[in-house]
């Protein structure tokens, strides 16, 4: 399915449960779709965002974006969801701009 902003959902890839709320809730986005330069959305020149959840601990939360273009990583991004303290959620994210180097842009931010 094609919607008339370019975005495009060939295959729904959402994620079931509720085992990452409030980080994310269930029907929350997995795979999104875009159209990029010439390139329609869904064609293999198109970007595409994936993403994954893993529980490192019951109050640790890791969510990892991946943007690729053309089959291409363009983008690569780490978020820590840390749930450690009641009265704030915290989280911690790592944009990598090239793996071979290390370098990454970092940001913090913390929610009541």
């Amino acid at each position: 399915m094609t919607y008339p902003d370019g975005y495009s959902e060939r295959i729904p890839n959402r994620l079931s449960g509720n085992g990452f709320v409030p980080a994310v809730s269930s029907g929350g986005e997995l795979t999104h779709e875009q159209s990029f330069k010439d390139n329609d959305a869904g064609s293999a020149g198109g970007r595409v965002i994936g993403t994954s959840y893993s529980a490192l601990t019951g109050q640790l939360l890791l969510e990892t974006t991946t943007t690729t273009i053309n089959g291409q990583l363009v983008g690569y991004r780490e978020t820590d969801h840390d749930f450690s303290n009641e009265r704030f959620w915290r989280k911690l994210i790592y944009d990598y701009v090239d793996d071979s180097s290390g370098q990454y842009a970092y940001e913090e931010q913390s929610k009541v």
